[in-house]
């Protein structure tokens, strides 16, 4: 394999080792996408699930499905238990997470370019992402929901924007929804914050 696994981010090579581990757990030798899948999955709150609830499919009927695929893969008894190898299509899987991170302009794979990488996985992980209609086009969008702008630019990146997500408020989206009370006899202030905004914006011009 010709991909560096030490340019994933922390969080992603949590992944890749919580992988291995079902793949363990399924008496499983060879690490599959599948496995890489499920355990994108099963971490709640990751960056991977809040994707793919932003594209609408049920996360609780795809883990289900994810977990009727790896009970179909190959087992082993014996001596093969506890010497796991990834498989050559789990080696092309990151190198197309790599080229997603380089067309992202990121300076590590984290774990929302292992997602998308899966939806071009010809393999059941991917048949099962384009059964629920997600695609690459689709992530992105929900990729620029969660990190905004931001680039993967140290290992640790996911946990700058998860902080975001779990401490901040999207005022945008929730006035879009209709989740916002209206402002009511706020006229003068909202006139002087404007006029404060407008200033900074100027000065900064100079």
């Amino acid at each position: 394999m010709s991909f560096n696994l030490n340019k994933l981010t922390v969080k992603a090579q949590e992944v890749v080792q919580n992988a291995v581990e079902i793949a363990q757990n399924y008496n499983n030798q060879i690490v599959e996408p599948e496995h890489l899948f499920a355990s994108m999955l099963q971490e709640s709150g990751s960056v991977a699930e809040s994707m793919v609830q932003k594209t609408g499919a049920n996360v609780a009927q795809m883990k289900v499905k994810i977990g009727e695929l790896l009970e179909s893969l190959p087992k082993v008894t014996g001596a093969g238990i506890g010497n796991q190898q990834l498989s050559n299509n789990l080696a092309k899987l990151f190198d197309r997470a790599a080229a997603e991170a380089n067309n992202l302009k990121d300076e590590f794979v984290s774990t929302e370019h292992l997602l998308l990488a899966l939806t071009e996985d010809e393999g059941k992980p991917g048949e099962l992402l384009r059964q629920n209609n997600i695609n690459n086009n689709i992530v992105l969008a929900a990729l620029k929901d969660i990190r905004g702008t931001q680039r993967v630019t140290s290992q640790n990146a996911e946990d700058a924007y998860q902080s975001l997500k779990k401490f901040g408020r999207d005022l945008n989206e929730l006035a879009r929804s209709g989740k916002l009370d209206p402002v009511i006899g706020r006229d003068e202030e909202i006139r002087r914050v404007l006029q404060v905004l407008s200033r900074r914006t100027k000065i900064t011009r100079f």
